[in-house]
């Protein structure tokens, strides 16, 4: 009796195992680079406030047609294949097609972020669009 117990409940503990693997999105690839930022490569994106929602320290305020993104308590600086477009979230979300994102970074280490218009306290989301080869930054 005791082993039958034993076996249902080894079986119960694999099967969710399982299932927890099978819930995880399969189409973002997280990876962090030399300075602890974090990239994610994207193969199918829902939109750009769920896909920043998925990068560690990023605060999201409202989901709805104005949200407000939020790294290290203040709005962070977003670029766009170098191109530094500002704070505003709700622009770079209207500028940005969501089908051509290839790889979003979040830069936090000050080294890092000085690159970009002087650096930013709250970090810089940097978005790649087209390909992005990891070894190359």
């Amino acid at each position: 009796m005791k082993s039958i117990k034993l076996f249902w409940i080894a079986s119960l503990i694999v099967v969710l195992s399982l299932a927890c693997d099978m819930t995880q999105p399969a189409q973002v690839d997280n990876k962090s680079n030399r300075s602890g930022d974090t990239i994610i490569f994207v193969d199918n994106p829902i939109s750009l406030t769920n896909l920043l929602a998925r990068l560690p320290g990023v605060r999201i305020d409202d989901f709805g047609p104005n949200p407000q993104i939020y790294v290290r308590g203040g709005a962070p600086l977003f670029v766009l294949d170098g191109i530094n477009l500002g704070r505003d979230f709700n622009s770079v979300q209207r500028l940005v097609d969501i089908n051509s994102i290839a790889a979003v970074e979040l830069l936090t280490d000050p080294s890092e972020t000085m690159r970009y218009a002087g650096g930013s306290l709250y970090g810089v989301v940097v978005i790649h669009t087209g390909t992005f080869d990891l070894e190359e930054r």
